[in-house]
């Protein structure tokens, strides 16, 4: 439908389509949205590879996810390869 202004709101982000790993470790979910993987925004699957790609090993690092249309701050250990 939309805000209370008649606006719909649009969400840029990855949604999960499959956890494993690091990502099930963090508590990320199916269906969850990426919106921003350490503190940078992930605007589709490309730029999400992009920052992935620079994260070290072993990090901490934050994620935010939008799940039932709620944010919702992860903390995600970037896996060793």
């Amino acid at each position: 439908n939309g805000d209370a202004d008649g606006a719909s709101a649009v969400i840029s982000g990855v949604r999960v389509v499959g956890v494993e790993g690091a990502a099930k470790e963090a508590g990320i979910r199916r269906g969850d949205i990426i919106v921003r993987l350490d503190d940078q925004a992930v605007l589709d699957t490309s730029g999400f590879g992009e920052i992935a790609k620079e994260l070290e090993a072993g990090r901490l690092v934050p994620v935010l996810v939008i799940r039932n249309q709620m944010k919702r701050f992860l903390a995600l250990r970037v896996p060793r390869d």
